[in-house]
Order: C-alpha cells, then sequence, then structure tokens
C-alpha cells in the first residue's frame, strides 16, 4: 500500500459507500498522509535539486555541480521558513507594543507615601508626593 493507491481507494470505494454521519478513524501508517512537496534534503541527487529549482523558477547553471545546485535550492527552502518566522515575531512584536500603547501616562494616579511611625498620631510624620513615572513611548519608531 502507498499513498496513491489509499487516495484512490478512499475516493473510489470507501467515502461512496459510507453513510453521510460516518466517521472515519485512521492510524499513523505512513500511507495515511502523503508529503504534497518534498523538500530538498543534502542527500538528493544532482538532478532531484534541478527538478525542483526548475519546479519553483529558480534559476540556474546546469552545468553546476551538485553543491552548487544543493547550496541555491537550500538557500531558497530557509527563505520560505525563515520568513514565517519572521512575520511570527513581527507579530509578537506589533502585538506587545499595542498593549504598551495601551498604556497611558495621564491614567496614573499621584500616591500619598508617609514615612515615620503608622501609630503615631502626631503631625510630625513626613508626607511625599509620589508620581509613577513611566518611559515616554511617543517617540518610538
Amino acid at each position: 500500500m502507498n499513498g496513491d493507491n489509499f487516495e484512490t481507494w478512499m475516493k473510489e470505494q470507501l467515502l461512496p459507500s459510507l453513510e453521510e454521519s460516518s466517521v472515519i478513524v485512521m492510524d499513523n501508517a505512513p500511507y495515511h498522509s502523503v508529503q504534497v512537496e518534498k523538500l530538498p534534503t543534502k542527500s538528493w541527487r544532482k538532478i532531484e535539486y534541478a527538478a525542483w529549482l526548475t519546479k519553483h523558477d529558480i534559476k540556474f547553471d546546469p552545468s553546476a555541480m551538485k553543491i552548487e545546485l544543493m547550496c541555491k535550492a537550500l538557500a531558497h527552502k530557509l527563505e520560505k521558513s525563515w520568513g514565517k518566522n519572521v512575520d511570527h515575531t513581527e507579530k509578537i512584536i506589533n502585538d506587545d507594543w499595542a498593549r504598551e500603547m495601551k498604556m497611558d501616562a495621564s491614567e496614573n494616579q499621584p500616591f500619598i507615601i508617609q514615612i515615620g511611625n503608622n501609630e503615631s498620631d502626631s503631625d510630625d510624620d513626613d508626607e511625599v508626593l509620589a508620581v509613577l513615572l513611566l518611559p515616554d513611548y511617543s517617540t518610538r519608531c
């Protein structure tokens, strides 16, 4: 059994014979999930690199050595996966920045700190006006 045979059997025989509210349960057999596109690996042959580069419209010299084609293919592969990481990181940064912008320093009320013995009723206790200072984010790029 392979992925193509399984897919054909499932589409042509299994699915048409099921009732509408049926449930299909599958194990992790390798033919139950098939990789749509194989990504380049270091073990590929030169012809496989050339085919992959051609499929992705990446220009290359057909007389290039296998190592050159491998580097070109792997760089493209890393560029695609790196782009996903960059997008995710930018989203985290933007979400954090949005949270910080919601904090408005003008909403912070000053509070009084009493220095001295709290048990004493005398007016000798010092009072200090304290204001919470926040960094100025309005100049951030």
